[in-house]
């Protein structure tokens, strides 16, 4: 669900951090060859791969290398291109612009001696436009010649891709339906006013190919049509077409409760967008009673988002209160009946039961501290646990499990197990494509990940 981006005038204080988000959209994940005569050759580029989810850059750049090399003598410069992208990627997440620049000489070199591999074109002009983004975000007066400028490279990126069959695309692991969106976003967000027009043509490329591409599971199909009838419903909105666009959010919140069997609770977040704009379509047509009616469904999925980790907690404290509760309601009872045989002794009796009294409601007390203790500690325990084995399963050893927890803990709103493992992935360092590949999403969702991450959790 990372990748539904919520379009609108609040959006715009962040533009360069989601430009360079959807600028590594459009640069492809690395593929596997086919495993002939490369054996070799694959092997040492699976553990460049490795490395590089460890954190080893250095070591994971000099396998690259030598991988570069020996696809080079096969012919096969596709992958030379796969090898170069993987070190630029890096390079990029570091913001190393001198070294990105070398890298960008070799992919150009390498674009202009295979001039018929679409493949190669669709790299280079994809690293090329990433590069400018990072121009852009490090100005502190953006040029526009450099913003037209990214733009060209990345509808250079788009024609390449467009030559390729489905099955290459596939096999490359392209997602050409979020590349059209994420263009459609940056005409959104980049420029003030929104260039509608232009947003709206690569939007209904995303359309189209969202109903042709083959999508894994259903889930993922509706999820790119949530979001890209989210941002027409924004286009709609820019356009003074309140009734349309109304009528597109409706089916967007429609759409986003059918995902609720495969997402669950994950939903909330896109509910509450949804909600979000409904406030401010009705504040901006004059339909104040709908504008608040919305607000407090707003106000109502903040908590439930809030609530969902705290409620299964709160239950099990409930239950164990109950119990005992009930436990000493029946001792109580057994202590009054014999109190009661022994009539003649009314001071007894009478002292017996505030005695009685005061102590069951100490016991109250004690009982609930005592089990809100247990259910605290229990929980720490487990979220502790799920922290070491999340660690163990995508090979992270260098984050401190304690440390780890304690910023889980203090998030604003619960993490979910995703945003946990995002979480990790960020605290290990580990490169943006690497995480993108263990979630296989674009490096564009991880990019929005952390941009929510970051308003959760006090983390650089």
């Amino acid at each position: 669900m990372a990748a539904m981006v919520r379009i609108g005038a609040a959006c715009r204080a962040s533009v360069m951090a989601i430009t360079l988000a959807i600028a590594t959209a459009l640069l492809p994940s690395c593929t596997r060859g086919e495993k002939t005569d490369g054996m070799d050759v694959e092997a040492i580029y699976d553990r460049a791969d490795s490395l590089r989810a460890e954190g080893s850059l250095t070591e994971a750049h000099l396998l690259f290398r030598q991988a570069m090399d020996k696809f080079a003598e096969n012919g096969q410069f596709d992958r030379v291109s796969n090898c170069c992208y993987q070190i630029f990627t890096d390079y990029f997440n570091q913001r190393d612009m001198e070294a990105m620049q070398k890298m960008e000489d070799q992919m150009r070199d390498l674009m202009e001696k295979h001039p018929e591999e679409n493949s190669i074109a669709y790299d280079y002009y994809s690293v090329l436009a990433a590069m400018e983004s990072a121009q852009l975000e490090k100005a502190e007066e953006p040029s526009d010649s450099l913003r037209d400028t990214m733009f060209m490279n990345f509808k250079k990126a788009l024609e390449f891709q467009e030559k390729m069959s489905v099955e290459e695309q596939s096999r490359r692991n392209l997602q050409p339906v979020w590349n059209y969106y994420n263009v459609a976003v940056l005409y959104d967000l980049m420029f003030n006013p929104p260039l509608s027009d232009s947003t709206r043509k690569y939007l209904d490329k995303a359309a189209e190919v969202c109903a042709t591409f083959p999508h894994n599971v259903v889930a993922d199909s509706i999820e790119c049509e949530v979001s890209i009838r989210d941002l027409r419903a924004w286009l709609y909105y820019y356009d003074g077409k309140y009734t349309s666009a109304e009528a597109e959010m409706d089916t967007v919140c429609m759409m986003i409760e059918s995902l609720k069997p495969f997402y669950g609770n994950k939903i909330l977040t896109e509910q509450g967008e949804a909600y979000s704009f409904y406030i401010e379509l009705y504040t901006k047509t004059g339909d104040m009673e709908k504008a608040m009616h919305y607000q407090q469904l707003l106000n109502q999925n903040d908590k439930d988002r809030y609530n969902v980790s705290k409620n299964a907690a709160m239950h099990e404290i409930e239950t164990k209160y109950d119990v005992a509760k009930k436990d000493v309601r029946i001792n109580f009872l057994h202590r009054r009946n014999r109190i009661l045989m022994l009539s003649g002794i009314l001071l007894l009796l009478a002292l017996a039961g505030a005695i009685l009294i005061v102590f069951r409601r100490e016991k109250h007390h004690e009982l609930r501290r005592s089990a809100e203790a247990r259910a605290a500690k229990e929980a720490a325990d487990s979220l502790r646990s799920s922290i070491l084995l999340m660690m163990e399963q995508m090979g992270i050893a260098n984050v401190n499990p304690e440390y780890a927890q304690e910023i889980i803990e203090s998030a604003k709103t619960p993490l979910s197990s995703v945003e946990q493992k995002y979480l990790l992935c960020f605290l290990s360092g580990m490169p943006t494509q690497a995480i993108a590949d263990i979630f296989h999403v674009e490096p564009a969702s991880v990019y929005t990940v952390r941009y929510r991450l970051k308003k959760k959790v006090k983390i650089s």
